[in-house]
């Protein structure tokens, strides 16, 4: 009857969260991947000499990486 309902319903509710939050995990992997290269690919920037204009073009394509990494 109603009982069995109920149940079933809260079960897939229970499933559809499980899979939101594994979703939701997959989504912070990935951003934190994407966050390393940025790190990375700053880094190796950082170490060749540049005059002040490709350091502060540098640092700009930085952030943007980062800010589109979220």
């Amino acid at each position: 009857g109603q009982d069995a309902e109920i149940e079933e319903s809260a079960d897939v509710q229970g499933r559809q969260a499980e899979s939101q939050a594994q979703i939701y995990q997959i989504n912070l992997e990935h951003a934190d991947k994407i966050k390393d290269n940025a790190v990375k690919r700053y880094q190796a920037l950082k170490r060749k000499p540049h005059t002040e204009a490709q350091a502060r073009k540098n640092m700009m394509i930085y952030l943007k990486m980062l800010l589109d990494s979220r």
